[in-house]
């Protein structure tokens, strides 16, 4: 019970933290100027967005199976 928990903490604290990360990189290139720095850094703000959140979700599908199986099998 508690992985399925865990991994979606672990999973949506990387993404608030990517999400930050980027997006002040983002605002700084703006703010110079580089608009194609910008969008790289929006661009990949959103491709690792996207890699936590489906690995989060595989985690939880997982999780959810493997219990089934453990309830089942008893």
């Amino acid at each position: 019970h508690n992985v399925g928990t865990i991994t979606l903490i672990c999973t949506n604290t990387f993404q608030v933290h990517v999400i930050h990360i980027f997006k002040r990189i983002a605002r700084e290139a703006n703010h110079v100027g580089d608009r194609m720095a910008a969008e790289r850094s929006s661009r990949t703000a959103r491709t690792l967005n996207h890699v936590a959140l489906g690995i989060g979700i595989g985690v939880m599908v997982l999780s959810i199976v493997y219990i089934l199986v453990l309830v089942l099998v008893n």
